[in-house]
């Protein structure tokens, strides 16, 4: 006679479907995250290339109000500060009043100020606070090696000429509250990148924004050649000018 009660089956898994299972997963996961960080480091760049858009109009309506001069820099100023030698305020508070009067990016939530890139933030880069620098080593130079501002006139080739970009890292504590980065005494960005898959998001003089890569030649690498930037720009170096 054939018993009523048979035994259940039991519907949980063995141990041995679960360690299949979660290998599974972690070899999807293995795939996928790769993926997944590069599509978010894409979209930090975009946002990256998107902040220098901004600054390089706002650069565009300052030299209208000012004898066609962009933002002049000097050494290393607070954002509140004045430098003693050029008389002016950081580059970046110069343009305070084109892009609506930005808060000091150092007390803003990390990524959120037009002045910081999203990425050298995530990355935690010692500069994320004022993560872009100004192209103003042309005009230094033209100027005697004097802290000068850019003049639009002067320019001979808007699509190379370099007003501003990322900075990868600043090699002391000086430069740390520095919202004056400029190029024109030491190149900033002699150090590879750690984000934007390694390189660097530039804004030209003609108003674009492109991406440059790490170059070596000889015995020099980094991103660009400053002093190559002052061969896009020809005439004396003028001095910040008001209206």
């Amino acid at each position: 006679m054939i018993s009523r009660f048979l035994p259940r089956k039991s519907g949980a898994f063995t141990l041995i479907e679960l360690l299949v299972v979660i290998s599974i997963i972690c070899i999807l996961a293995a795939i996928t995250m790769p993926s997944f960080r590069a599509a978010q480091e894409s979209a930090r760049t975009m946002k990256c290339a998107s902040n220098l858009r901004q600054i390089g109009a706002a650069m565009f309506l300052f030299s209208q109000d000012h004898s066609s001069c962009f933002p002049e820099s000097g050494g290393s100023i607070a954002w509140t500060g004045i430098d003693q030698t050029s008389g002016q305020g950081p580059w970046m508070n110069q343009l305070g009043q084109y892009i609506g009067n930005p808060t000091d990016p150092q007390f803003l939530p990390q990524g959120t100020s037009i002045f910081t890139c999203p990425s050298s933030s995530y990355a935690k880069v010692a500069t994320k606070n004022y993560s872009y620098f100004s192209g103003t080593h042309a005009a230094y130079v033209q100027a005697g090696n004097r802290y000068a501002a850019v003049r639009r006139q002067l320019i001979t080739m808007p699509a190379e000429q370099i007003l501003a970009g990322d900075i990868t890292d600043w090699p002391d504590a000086v430069g740390l509250l520095d919202a004056d980065k400029n190029d024109n005494v030491q190149n900033p960005i002699d150090i590879k990148a750690t984000f934007h898959n390694g390189s660097i998001n530039i804004l030209y003089a003609d108003g674009h924004v492109a991406p440059a890569k790490w170059l070596t030649t000889g015995s020099s690498q980094g991103y660009f050649d400053p002093s190559r930037m002052s061969t896009h720009y020809q005439g004396t170096g003028y001095l910040y000018q008001t209206p």
